[in-house]
């Protein structure tokens, strides 16, 4: 009785109730139950995240390569403190503004953000006409150059920019996905055979599943010797997508 007079309060004041049941109220007063949807990918939170509050809050997209990232010698912006002859940094490009010399060669200046800091990079004309089609916003790269630091800002002098995926195709590590069965089910395999299918290549894929109707609960590794796919960022969304946040690594 209690919960039926506090609803009703809330809708003479105009309320609603911002957590608790999953419940809506018409103009009626009725109540409809809303619908159950699927939980976002990691990339659709972070996106979400981005759009709404002007940056990321829960993560960052070039997290989930970040052990590849180490693997490879890419630094995390943070750690630039000195000047280097050449350094390589990994990120999103969040900004880009096109520019043209004096002579009318188009050269561009974009930042790279990772989720420790961002980094200004310069790509003069030479650069630009090689790597310029990667460098869009929201672009996953890796970027490496000359690093200068002076009293007022660090800057990268580009000569390279490859996209993330080409990191991970380089490193020929198999994609480990993780699972849980129950939840997962027969349906779940079927529909990660639709994604691998969607994305064929030559990187492996291992399956780990525990089965939680063991006591204890069973763990069963397998590597899918039949299946190779093309490593990328939307290969890990489409991935998510069945099996949830977290659910994947590389190697």
């Amino acid at each position: 009785m209690e919960h039926g007079s506090r609803r009703q309060r809330n809708r003479d004041r105009g309320q609603h109730e911002l957590f608790g049941e999953s419940e809506a109220l018409q103009a009626d007063g009725t109540a409809t139950r809303l619908p159950d949807v699927p939980s976002w990918t990691e990339g659709e939170q972070l996106a979400f995240e981005k759009e709404a509050l002007g940056l990321y809050l829960s993560g960052h997209p070039i997290d989930r390569f970040r052990r590849e990232l180490d693997r490879a010698g890419v630094r995390a912006i943070e750690t630039l403190d000195q000047p280097a002859a050449s350094a390589t940094v990994a990120g999103i490009v969040s900004q880009r503004r096109d520019l043209k010399t004096k002579k009318g060669d188009p050269m561009a200046v974009v930042t790279v953000e990772d989720r420790g800091g961002r980094l200004e990079a310069v790509v003069f004309p030479e650069a630009f006409r090689k790597y310029g089609r990667l460098l869009d916003v929201d672009a996953l790269v890796t970027v490496n150059g000359k690093l200068e630091i002076d009293e007022d800002a660090a800057r990268l002098i580009v000569s390279e920019v490859r996209p993330v995926d080409a990191l991970l195709s380089a490193a020929g590590r198999p994609l480990a996905i993780r699972l849980a069965a129950p939840p997962a089910d027969r349906a779940t395999l079927e529909a990660l055979r639709s994604v691998f299918g969607r994305h064929p290549g030559n990187g492996r894929v291992a399956l780990e599943i525990e089965l939680r109707g063991q006591s204890p609960p069973l763990r069963v590794r397998a590597r899918l010797n039949r299946v190779r796919v093309q490593p990328s960022d939307r290969l890990a969304e489409d991935v998510e997508k069945v099996c949830g946040k977290g659910a994947l690594s590389w190697g």
